[in-house]
């Protein structure tokens, strides 16, 4: 076997092994994993965003699409936050308020057209469906609203907006759990999945 496919197996053997470790004692080998990993994904994230950059904004401006150049002006206004001045670090409020304003108007209108409507839309078509998609439909509209009520600062939540915001509370509280619970499994398949293929690379077991 040559020393590159050697490398190939035992390298990546030797980090998921390193970081498992993780799970029972923090030591100095998981600390150079992390370093590597972090090194690593920030180096490559800096080449694609260049890329990106080149290709979406400095070579459109260079054959003339001048109404790109604010959105070059507004991302190297976020690097004043870097400036060793104090004096100076304000002026990166000016490209992180461009950024927060375009991503919630984006985040929202998407939101609201492609989840929340459709939502809503759907939750009330209950004619000829049956008895159980009825009962789903109106459970679901119900869990929408009581959990959007949740949200709702603006009023003391007493009365029936109170009731309201105790469900949604509820309902919030079970979404929440459930997802964790699937996030935590995912983790777990992963791991295994990483570990079988460990003892398959080893022959220690086949697959």
């Amino acid at each position: 076997m040559m020393i590159g496919d050697l490398l190939s197996i035992w390298v990546p053997i030797l980090t998921i092994l390193i970081s498992l470790s993780f799970m029972f004692v923090d030591w100095p080998g998981w600390r150079w994993v992390e370093t590597l990993l972090v090194g690593g994904g920030l180096g490559h994230t800096v080449v694609t965003t260049w890329e990106s950059l080149v290709r979406s904004g400095i070579n459109p401006i260079m054959n003339g699409q001048y109404l790109l150049i604010p959105g070059i002006v507004f991302g190297v206004l976020l690097y004043f936050r870097l400036h060793p001045d104090p004096n100076y670090k304000w002026i990166s409020r000016y490209g992180f308020i461009w950024v927060v304003a375009v991503g919630a108007g984006l985040a929202l209108g998407t939101l609201w057209q492609g989840n929340i409507m459709v939502m809503l839309i759907k939750s009330m078509d209950v004619v000829g469906i049956s008895l159980m998609d009825q009962i789903n439909k109106i459970l679901m509209f119900i869990i929408f609203i009581t959990s959007m009520s949740y949200f709702i600062f603006t009023k003391e939540h007493t009365g029936i907006l109170g009731i309201s915001t105790k469900i949604g509370r509820y309902f919030l509280m079970i979404a929440f759990g459930v997802g964790f619970a699937v996030l935590i499994s995912m983790y777990y398949n992963v791991a295994l999945e990483r570990i079988w293929w460990i003892l398959d690379s080893l022959g220690i077991v086949q697959i």
